[in-house]
């Protein structure tokens, strides 16, 4: 019921593709978050940078996580280290898959999308 847009009913929902229906969820999840980029349209290059990643993990993680999540990953400049250092905050919450920091980089959307 939280990802119904302002009209829409449950049917509404219920029609859209297992793709959007994921974007829409993480682009809710983001917008609990403190992100301040642009809403996630796709899971190639809206991603690439880890950062709606990183917030979206944040966010999700359970809050007694031991290690807790960090934002660290945005200090890093270079984006297939920052998408490794995302994928091992990932791995804190047990959500990696089977990704790895060039699928995220070169926007693979099938592997971003699992």
């Amino acid at each position: 019921i939280l990802l119904l847009r302002d009209g829409e009913t449950v049917e509404d929902l219920l029609k859209l593709s297992p793709e959007e229906l994921l974007l829409r969820w993480f682009n809710y999840q983001l917008h609990r978050s403190q992100y301040k980029g642009k809403a996630v349209s796709n899971f190639s290059g809206d991603i690439k940078s880890s950062e709606a990643y990183t917030y979206l993990l944040n966010v999700i993680a359970p809050a007694n996580t031991t290690p807790a999540l960090t934002l660290n990953p945005l200090n890093e400049n270079d984006l297939r280290q920052r998408a490794e250092l995302m994928l091992k905050e990932s791995d804190k919450i047990k959500a990696r898959a089977h990704i790895t920091p060039d699928d995220v980089v070169k926007g693979n959307p099938r592997l971003n999308f699992a």
